[in-house]
């Protein structure tokens, strides 16, 4: 699997392989796109598949979608949560806008 939507129950998701050398998580979810939004199928969706795999989300535009994933243990990018299209990373994985960023 490369790029690919994913249907789980509720929420399709498009998913990618990442191909840089940008950071370590395993798949990049790039959309979502819930029946219902705010029915659990994501957090259903997460809890399935975190303990195996890594997630990088990509342009998140809601601020509750930012807050919901930084309850889970996700950090935005870099570390700018200014930016219109906030993108978030599991905290057991790097960035290397996180070096960029990082100021003395």
């Amino acid at each position: 699997m490369r790029n690919t939507w994913v249907r789980e129950p509720g929420i399709s998701i498009y998913i990618r392989k990442p191909t840089g050398f940008g950071h370590n998580a395993d798949y990049e979810l790039a959309s979502m796109e819930a029946d219902v939004p705010g029915s659990g199928s994501l957090t259903s969706f997460l809890e399935r598949y975190e303990p195996t795999y890594s997630f990088y989300i990509e342009n998140l535009l809601h601020d509750q979608l930012v807050s919901f994933f930084a309850r889970r243990g996700y950090r935005v990018v870099g570390g700018n949560r200014d930016d219109l299209d906030i993108c978030m990373i599991t905290a057991r994985c790097w960035h290397f806008k996180d070096d960029v960023h990082t100021t003395s």
